[in-house]
């Protein structure tokens, strides 16, 4: 189960070429909104797709999702506030959920998106639940991987477990936060996590990728929102959830606790797939938003 462990996140209109702070990109662009300019990647025609990616990565964890969406749909992956590669200073405010549903709504208008479908993994679901709460007629509908919604989690022990052990290992690894070397703390906090020596399993690209985004680690222990199901109650907008039959049980219960509460709500469970499974499972994971997409009122 450890190797589908999760990686762990103004509106005026105008669009340019965006440098990288690595490898340059050709292809990315950026929009101001929100005051703030985003990198993003566009593909393909059709019905929007916006897609909003986790903690600790950036718009690159969705490349798989782009190539294989995007003869269904204008597909549009962006990295969140801070994130490779978009600008960061060290005495920035910090980032949280509110300030990036916020976002998600200005970049969806920035871009003149038309009631996108949402997609938002694990930080970024809880992202995307929270933009369609406080704006329910701005999205089509809303697809939710294995969010981060541990309000929801219906067991009281589970829930406070789960939470203790996320802080005690985001206090540690932030205990040894290096300038020289943001990427120690990541390094430490995945191997408290998920393990002594998990870091050492992956590979050398997603280490890049986390090495990119380790100055957002705080962010990783953001006060979520706190949901009710009297909140999702009134979500009439139609959502999608999808899980891995190998994800956590943090993970199912939370998945469990939207679907109680959601009025009108899909569920879909990949085969042998954890909580990343939209790049470890890639073509299930677009088979799944397809069926969805093709079946939402008109």
């Amino acid at each position: 189960m450890r190797n589908g462990l999760l990686l762990g996140l103004a509106l005026l209109l105008g669009t340019d070429r965006l440098a990288s702070q690595a490898a340059p990109d050709p292809v990315i662009q950026s929009i101001l909104a929100n005051g703030y300019r985003f990198g993003y990647l566009e593909a393909g025609q059709g019905t929007p797709l916006v897609l909003v990616h986790g903690a600790l990565t950036d718009y690159r964890f969705w490349l798989e999702q782009l190539e294989l969406l995007r003869s269904n749909a204008r597909v549009v992956a962006y990295s969140r506030r801070y994130h490779y590669p978009n600008p960061w200073r060290a005495d920035d405010p910090p980032d949280g959920f509110e300030i990036s549903a916020f976002d998600l709504v200005a970049v969806v208008r920035a871009l003149q998106l038309e009631r996108p479908v949402v997609v938002g993994h694990s930080w970024g679901g809880a992202v995307v639940l929270q933009a369609a709460l406080r704006y329910p007629a701005l999205f089509r509908a809303i697809i939710l991987a294995d969010p981060l919604a541990d309000s929801l989690i219906a067991d009281a022990a589970l829930r406070d477990a789960t939470g203790r052990r996320a802080r005690e290992a985001l206090g540690l690894a932030l205990e040894h936060a290096s300038p020289r070397d943001p990427a120690v703390a990541v390094q430490l906090w995945l191997d408290t996590v998920y393990g002594e020596g998990f870091w050492a399993t992956l590979g050398e690209a997603a280490r890049g990728r986390l090495r990119d985004n380790a100055h957002t680690l705080s962010a990783v222990g953001a006060t979520q929102p706190a949901f009710t199901c009297a909140d999702l109650a009134r979500l009439r907008t139609p959502v999608l959830l999808i899980g891995g039959s190998e994800s956590g049980v943090r993970q199912r219960a939370t998945l469990d606790g939207l679907a109680q509460c959601l009025p009108a709500v899909t569920r879909v469970s990949i085969p042998g797939a954890g909580p990343l499974a939209p790049r470890t499972h890639a073509a299930e994971f677009a088979d799944a938003v397809r069926r969805f997409l093709t079946d939402l009122p008109r």
